[in-house]
């Protein structure tokens, strides 16, 4: 991104909408823990296969799901 880094564009994305959902996708693996800090919910490295992002999001989507039914 050229005018912005992706830990202030998830700050500002979740400033405007907390339920938002984020999924970090960056080269740059030494910001995992920030980005996860930061409010992003799941960390993928690139390069990244659109099926490990599938597979990602569908597990997210399954691991959310399982808390609804409990609460």
């Amino acid at each position: 991104m050229p005018f912005k880094n992706g830990l202030d564009t998830t700050k500002e994305i979740l400033h405007y909408d907390s339920h938002a959902k984020i999924f970090f996708i960056s080269a740059d693996s030494s910001i995992k823990s920030r980005a996860l800090d930061t409010g992003a919910v799941r960390f993928l490295g690139k390069p990244i296969r659109s099926a490990n992002l599938l597979k990602q999001i569908e597990e997210f989507l399954n691991s959310i799901n399982v808390v609804n039914q409990i609460i």
